[in-house]
């Protein structure tokens, strides 16, 4: 008897468990919405505390530590900023958002902030979506100077030693 009791234990203990797991992850998913739902209506300091507590619950979800490094992004907080992406990419290597946080970055007026520079880096095209319109500037400057300097690398220019600069004057 005792036994069937111990068990029947067990299972209701599991149930809880599973539905206490269920609103965990509702919690972060409702703490991550009001998060954005704040930072849309500029309530910035209001938002990094909601993304904080969303961290707090859930530090192994990246999506809170992006969320917040780009809030901190955008108050000129540039090395807090980076720690959050970094421990978003510790929570999960590939999470594509963090890493471009890591690459580059743009401050709330618009100045570029690099904060690593790689081969693999990625830069999107401005989005058409009026929320990110403060980025354009920046993005498409960026995307002038890497296209200015491939089109540079590929004619040879300002580069002497360049094998095409060599066979013409060969």
């Amino acid at each position: 008897m005792f036994l069937c009791i111990f068990e029947a234990l067990c299972n209701e203990l599991y149930i809880a468990w599973r539905s206490f797991r269920a609103y965990l992850r509702f919690l972060f998913s409702a703490l991550n919405e009001f998060g954005t739902l704040l930072a849309g209506h500029g309530a910035i300091d209001a938002a990094c505390r909601v993304y904080a507590e969303a961290i707090l619950h859930h530090p192994d979800n990246p999506m809170g530590h992006v969320n917040l490094a780009n809030l901190l992004l955008r108050a000129n907080k540039h090395e807090q900023a980076r720690a959050y992406y970094e421990a978003a990419l510790r929570a999960d290597p590939d999470h594509a958002q963090a890493y471009a946080g890591i690459d580059f970055g743009l401050g709330p007026d618009g100045d570029l902030v690099l904060f690593e520079a790689n081969a693999t880096m990625m830069i999107a095209a401005p989005d058409p979506d009026e929320r990110w319109a403060y980025r354009r500037t920046a993005i498409t400057g960026v995307i002038d100077a890497v296209v200015a300097m491939i089109r540079e690398k590929a004619s040879g220019a300002g580069n002497a030693a360049s094998p095409a600069t060599n066979r013409a004057a060969g």
